[in-house]
């Protein structure tokens, strides 16, 4: 059983990600260590004070049998001051005082190192959460890495601060242990061998918190994760009449919590209530030892007994640093873990290219995708060529590979073969983050931030004016509905603009798309939520985009309808290309854009408005 506690290899570089820098570990240390000398000195004095009492105050007598009282007299008289009961008191005093100057400097300084480690690590954390590739956010659960992020990250920087308690705890135990052996070598023997069987007695409890502190924290990734899927889920559990199933499992999750926490609890009372009397028990017999074998005076025993005594919570505090070093370690392992993961789903950063806009033209050349876990790709060997200042429409039945298709352009994902090209260029070539301002995106379903209109709008374009956001939310069709709002665009929308309907979530995300004014527009079926009016107005913002030559537009549709004035449009089914043309040109072909299309017109009923061209 190792009683010091190692950091492991793999631990170290956590350490120094964390800013855990031997200047900062030093710092912490040196304030242990002049804490730990002025104590040294101060519990030292007791021994002259013992010596002069006992010696009726006769300086002389003792400074003839003790070099230790020839050197003090000399420190004393070149500092002009005289030997005296309350002169070696006060230096006892003063002592102590110094000590507790270093202990308070050490927890001020600690404070500060600490906090701010906790805010650098939770900052790489998400920095480096935001810059992983799709397919690793895919396959996690958002509740464990919210855990990760907080209660992890927050044991985790515990766990190397305890550390560095515990070398410093472990030096004071050793000067103690040297003024032992210079009162008596004896008596220090003695204590050693007590002291070491201490530990060893105890050394079964410390292996039972390790195993413990990773099932803690197996536990509260559980609870975090069942909590964050299911706070998102409030209405289907509700008309699902589900209430009871889930308060069941909720109650069964955090009974295990409860069990792990209080199982941590009783070794922490276990250790903290055995200690005290093995060490009065220790005490009791190196008293008898003292007196009977190692026949030590009264001053001497004296000051080896406050020793002792002093030591005590230092053992004490030892052991419970320890136990509770261990219990974390599983928080740490599990942040390495995360770093690790995040290293290895890293996007590319891409090449030196700045991205100015879309010119010419985009090109998918033979491209593939396949998801992992996966046999059947989703993209099979897709070529086509989309034109600057066009709008293009991908349309086709559910899972034909649509939304695939249109993330490969801002590089949410990566093709597993081929190339994708913008103005003869390869993606990768781009740098990202500008290839990504030239992109608006806008799903299916709207992501409105819980934010005013105003705030959500000028997301991700923070210096656009007013009067911008204004003239986006009209291109939008949504600055009707936003002036109607209590406060206008100062409303507050509540989260994911629960107050919003629809139709009206939708225009005003595209408000904020079109507010980047960016190069290349890509919609999610943009009307899938909007009224016959609201949908004929956006038709035309579509279309006075399109006609103003400076963006590129690729829409998914599912309603036929609101696409027909495409420049192209592209039939994806089964990850391949299996029609391409203009909507009149479709229509002849009695293909599966024909039949949608006829199946659609005959649902609604009505025939959608066109433009000339394709009359």
């Amino acid at each position: 059983m190792t009683f010091v506690p190692m950091i492991p290899k793999d631990l170290r570089r956590h350490a120094r990600l964390l800013g855990f820098t031997p200047a900062a570990a030093g710092g912490v240390l040196a304030f242990h260590l002049g804490s730990t000398v002025f104590e040294g000195i101060g519990l030292g004095m007791v021994l002259p004070v013992f010596e002069y009492l006992q010696a009726n105050e006769n300086i002389a007598a003792l400074a003839e049998k003790s070099e230790l009282w020839r050197r003090l007299v000399d420190v004393y008289a070149a500092i002009g001051l005289p030997v005296t009961l309350a002169v070696l008191l006060g230096t006892s005093f003063l002592c102590i005082l110094v000590r507790q100057a270093f202990v308070h400097a050490r927890l001020v300084f600690l404070a500060k190192v600490r906090f701010r480690a906790l805010a650098r690590l939770q900052t790489l954390l998400f920095r480096n959460y935001l810059h992983v590739d799709l397919a690793y956010h895919e396959q996690q659960q958002i509740g464990l890495t919210v855990n990760d992020l907080t209660s992890q990250a927050e044991r985790s920087i515990e766990y190397f601060f305890l550390a560095l308690d515990f070398i410093g705890f472990a030096f004071l135990l050793l000067v103690y242990v040297v003024l032992l052996v210079v009162v008596s070598p004896e008596m220090a023997a003695a204590a050693a061998i007590l002291l070491g069987s201490t530990a060893w007695a105890l050394g079964g409890l410390l292996k039972r918190s390790r195993a413990l502190g990773y099932l803690t924290v197996a536990a509260r990734q559980t609870l975090a994760a069942f909590l964050t899927d299911k706070l998102g889920l409030l209405r289907l559990i509700r008309l699902s009449g589900a209430e009871a199933a889930e308060i069941q499992t909720v109650d069964q999750l955090t009974d295990v919590q409860r069990r792990r926490h209080f199982e941590a609890a009783r070794l922490v009372a276990l250790l903290s209530t055995s200690v005290e009397p093995i060490a009065a028990g220790a005490a009791i017999l190196l008293l008898y030892f003292g007196v009977r074998v190692a026949d030590l005076s009264l001053g001497t025993l004296g000051l080896f007994i406050v020793i002792l005594v002093r030591l005590l919570p230092i053992v004490r505090q030892l052991l419970n640093t320890r136990q509770v070093f261990v219990n974390t370690e599983g928080a740490v392992r599990a942040i390495t873990r995360r770093f690790q993961d995040f290293e290895a789903g890293a996007e590319h950063a891409g090449g030196g290219i700045h991205f100015e806009g879309l010119t010419k033209h985009i090109r998918f050349d033979n491209v593939m995708f396949t998801y992992p876990n996966r046999s059947a790709p989703a993209l099979d060997h897709i070529t086509l060529e989309i034109a600057a200042g066009t709008l293009t429409a991908l349309v086709g039945p559910s899972g034909g590979g649509k939304s695939t298709l249109v993330d490969l352009l801002p590089r949410l994902r990566e093709p597993t073969a081929g190339r994708v090209l913008i103005d003869d260029l390869a993606l990768d070539q781009y740098d990202l983050q500008s290839l990504r301002a030239g992109i608006a995106f806008v799903p299916q379903a709207p992501l409105i931030l819980n934010a005013t209109p105003a705030d959500h709008i000028r997301y991700g374009s923070t210096g656009a004016t007013l009067d911008d956001v204004h003239a986006a939310s009209q291109g939008a069709g949504a600055d009707a509905f936003i002036r109607a709002l209590p406060r206008g665009y100062d409303t507050p929308l509540g989260e994911g603009g629960a107050e919003l309907s629809g139709g009206q979530r939708q225009r005003l995300d595209l408000a904020r798309a079109l507010l980047r004014q960016a190069s290349i527009l890509i919609l999610d079926e943009p009307t899938s939520h909007l009224d016959a009016d609201a949908e004929r107005l956006f038709r035309e913002t579509l279309l006075a985009l399109r006609d103003r030559g400076d963006m590129s537009i690729v829409v998914i549709g599912h309603h036929l309808a609101s696409i027909t004035e495409a420049d192209k449009i592209i039939v994806l089914a089964n990850g391949q290309i299996a029609e391409t043309g203009i909507h009149r040109t479709l229509l002849t072909t009695g293909n599966w854009y024909a039949q949608a299309y006829r199946k659609q017109l005959a649902d609604s009923d009505h025939e959608p408005a066109t433009s000339k061209a394709q009359d």
